[in-house]
């Protein structure tokens, strides 16, 4: 009975739920402690706090006296609901003031409310799809995706006995709830057997038929995915393991460099293998400093001239020569901008070939040379306009490129054009016309003889 009150008066005084909602909750519907509270589901709290909203008396009978409960009170009822789930996961006596193992305050149960509302509810229905199975390969991609899938669940977390020495204990929710749960998460309820069992399917997944399968056969019996978890870890993480990977990295800076790009070496894959290299010794404990780093990334772009400014900026500057991060951001932006300045020319120099290779076909069909209009290309005579558009068949355009794509000018300057084509056409027939004047006149009868006055053979022949 005392504990009763003892709880009546937390709820009332500590998280200040009206006295009123408190009597309901405790005589009506008999939530009298934490573990009523931790054994509860989120639906039947709802259900609880609906009830008490509008209970069936109150519905049916419109004098009887109703209880306001805010939706703020409603809400902090299915978080302390949370706090109390938690502290019976993680071991922890409650308590109402600061000295003890886990306060209950209105801002301690709305930290923990919310996270767990945040990750959701860890049905069978919501467990995430299971890692890409190993492929013998790359066993560091292996424990990488078991990780990711295992922060969705609380089996495989590091172990801290709740008799552990209270110097010890960095203290409740330090320094946040996800900590708490993984130092003290209990591993002997049945939370804890039903997720051992779930984490073992999935390493059977991953693992079976694969070499790895070996490592973990023995806890199949049982269904032990933590250990089996231990084991995968322990081997593929040991110490060969560990120095092969510092092996490759240390191989990495060694020998790579940067002398400019190409089509499959381009900065940014320069950069993402320089840095995975530093993540890499820096995971296993060799950790380089940013001054170093910086130092390693002037050396290895030396062999690309167009970054030297660059290089030399760094070395000078405080801020990037003192930050690894900083002084990969600069060169960066040095390659990204001399690329920018590369693809203009390329496409300036292949616009200028192609040009001159048409003008070039081209030119023998136009003739001689017409004046050009002032704002022709000067390196390409009368046969292109300003736009790049080449003056083909004398002029001659189709109606489309004709009204579309020419301009006012160039339409004059293509109708000069064709008024020379007609001007040399009648030139060239009157040409051909005297032509054969004179190869009648040559071919004259050799017994007829011309008149005395004409002309050494420039008559017409009457």
């Amino acid at each position: 009975m005392a504990a009763v009150i003892v709880f009546r008066n937390h709820l009332t005084n500590n998280l200040q739920i009206p006295a009123a909602v408190v009597t309901q909750i405790i005589d009506v519907h008999g939530y009298d402690s934490i573990h009523e509270f931790a054994s509860a589901t989120d639906r039947e709290i709802r259900a609880l706090t609906s009830t008490i909203r509008k209970p069936p008396s109150v519905a049916n009978d419109a004098s009887s006296p109703k209880i306001v409960l805010g939706q703020s009170y409603a809400i902090r009822i299915l978080h302390f609901m949370y706090y109390a789930r938690l502290i019976s996961k993680v071991g922890r006596q409650h308590t109402t003031t600061p000295v003890g193992q886990a306060t209950c305050t209105i801002d301690n149960i709305r930290t923990i409310g919310r996270y767990f509302e945040w990750i959701g509810d860890h049905d069978e229905s919501d467990s995430p799809e299971y890692p890409s199975a190993f492929d013998g390969k790359n066993s560091r991609t292996l424990l990488e995706d078991i990780d990711t899938w295992l922060k969705r669940t609380y089996v495989t977390r590091e172990y801290v006995d709740p008799n552990m020495n209270p110097d010890d204990d960095p203290g409740f929710l330090q320094p946040d709830v996800e900590s708490e749960l993984i130092r003290r998460t209990s591993m002997n309820d049945d939370d804890f057997n039903e997720n051992n069992k779930r984490v073992w399917l999935m390493l059977r997944a991953v693992t079976h038929k694969t070499d790895a399968w070996s490592i973990i056969e023995g806890f199949a019996r049982n269904q032990n995915g933590r250990q089996g978890y231990i084991s995968l870890t322990a081997h593929f993480k040991g110490r060969g393991h560990i120095s092969r990977i510092k092996t490759d990295a240390k191989n990495v800076l060694e020998r790579i460099f940067w002398k400019g790009s190409t089509i499959n070496f381009t900065f940014d894959v320069f950069v993402s293998r320089l840095q995975g290299a530093y993540h890499d010794l820096a995971e296993y404990g060799d950790n380089r400093t940013d001054e170093s780093k910086v130092v390693t990334l002037i050396t290895k772009v030396a062999g690309d001239s167009s970054l030297s400014s660059a290089c030399t900026f760094i070395r000078n500057d405080a801020q990037p020569s003192g930050d690894f991060t900083a002084a990969i951001q600069y060169l960066s932006n040095e390659v990204l901008a001399k690329n920018r300045v590369v693809n203009t020319n390329n496409t300036r120099n292949i616009s200028s070939t192609s040009s001159r290779r048409n003008f070039s076909r081209n030119r023998n069909n136009n003739g001689g040379s017409t004046q050009a209009p002032s704002n022709a290309k000067s390196n390409t005579g009368d046969r292109y306009s300003k736009e790049g558009n080449i003056f083909l068949n004398d002029g001659t355009y189709s109606n489309h490129i004709w009204w579309n794509i020419l301009n006012k000018e160039e339409r004059k300057y293509c109708e000069s054009l064709r008024q020379r084509r007609r001007t040399r056409k009648r030139n060239t027939q009157a040409r051909n016309e005297r032509h054969v004047s004179n190869i009648d006149t040559r071919n004259l009868d050799d017994n007829t003889k011309p008149a005395a006055n004409a002309g050494n053979g420039m008559s017409r022949r009457r």
